[in-house]
């Protein structure tokens, strides 16, 4: 919503074709970072009750594979609408954060939800070392 409100009060030099894929890029960039930020929220947001996917996916029996399959489609339709975009004066920089964040996800985020799913007393460890970087 974020991206349309900006580009409606402030227009754009986009292609309507680049303009396009640009906010299909960036609504699924914040929806996967909210996925990364539910993973490394686990603890708290089940303490406080607050809404979060993957508390309530693992109460509800659902597998941190779906969860790991949600997001590994996520970083493909990334990847998917920078090819769309022809002519955008930051496509490498969308093709950076893309090839970042993936990185970010295998080394931090991953064994951050398979430690949530199995061994809690480990995902806790990890989640209070990494709170204090």
């Amino acid at each position: 919503m974020l991206v349309d409100v900006i580009t409606n009060k402030f227009g754009s030099s986009l292609s309507t074709n680049d303009l396009y894929n640009s906010r299909l890029f960036f609504k699924e960039f914040q929806r996967l970072r909210d996925l990364f930020d539910d993973i490394m929220t686990t603890e708290e947001d089940s303490i406080k009750k607050s809404y979060n996917n993957i508390v309530i996916a693992e109460k509800n029996g659902i597998n941190y594979k779906f969860i790991d399959d949600i997001i590994s489609n996520k970083f493909k339709n990334l990847l998917k609408y920078t090819q769309g975009i022809k002519n955008h004066p930051n496509k490498k920089l969308l093709k950076h954060t893309i090839e970042f964040w993936k990185k970010q996800y295998i080394i931090l985020f991953k064994p951050l939800l398979i430690s949530y799913y199995i061994n809690k007393e480990e995902y806790k460890k990890i989640y209070f070392m990494f709170k204090q970087i």
